[in-house]
């Protein structure tokens, strides 16, 4: 028999890892599975609904990236499959909630990192869970960020990082309630918020004019 004590750090790690990949995979299936037969999504508040279709037995797991890491991979599959109508759907299913207010930020590591390697850097979900997180950073009876804020930083990708600090250098000018973070079904479509412009030369996100939809945020019918 081999003890736990006897397995190496890295190897036990990398073992966990793999084992949750693996559950994220099967879990993101079970997502794409429930839309393809009903053609809908339940909302990210219903947690009941989500339970039932991630086969999950405690509603309370949903209080932890345990809920948002497999709508992520939902997205990244309807991604890789040109699924767009569901792309679109999963991307609205998440920007209409704050997943980060029901996250503790110790936790919120898992699902950002799954974000970031794995959809692209235009497209306006990243940005949203960027700024969704700068919102639910500061201890609300001080105004400060939390305790161990940085260090936290440090263990999510690189571009998330940069991303956060300037968005926190302009957080007071910018508030992420004049913005729109969802998936519209064209750029034509009508919508006075303001909206993400990629930069791929600089690779470098900006909000453009109100009421202007860019291509990153437009998804195929």
């Amino acid at each position: 028999m081999v003890k736990l004590d006897d397995v190496e750090p890295t190897a036990c790690k990398l073992a966990v890892q793999t084992a949750w990949s693996l559950v994220l995979m099967i879990a993101s299936v079970d997502i794409f599975q429930y839309w393809i037969y009903t053609q809908t999504l339940p909302t990210y508040g219903d947690f009941d609904e989500w339970v039932r279709i991630l086969g999950q037995t405690d509603a309370e797991v949903f209080l932890s990236p345990h809920m948002l890491e497999p709508i992520l991979g939902a997205y990244v599959l309807a991604d890789r499959l040109l699924a767009h109508r569901l792309l679109r759907e999963i991307n609205n299913t998440i920007v209409k909630y704050n997943p980060m207010s029901c996250i503790d930020p110790d936790r919120a590591v898992a699902a950002i990192t799954y974000a970031f390697e794995n959809i692209a850097a235009e497209r306006p979900i990243l940005q949203f869970l960027v700024d969704d997180f700068c919102q639910h950073c500061r201890t609300p009876a001080t105004g400060k960020l939390f305790s161990g804020f940085e260090r936290r930083l440090e263990e999510m990708p690189s571009a998330f990082g940069r991303r956060v600090r300037r968005r926190l250098e302009n957080v007071d000018a910018r508030p992420k309630s004049g913005f729109c973070y969802r998936e519209h079904l064209s750029c034509t479509a009508i919508c006075d918020y303001r909206h993400t412009s990629w930069d791929v030369e600089r690779q470098f996100l900006t909000f453009g004019p109100a009421g202007k939809i860019n291509h990153s945020q437009a998804c195929m019918p």
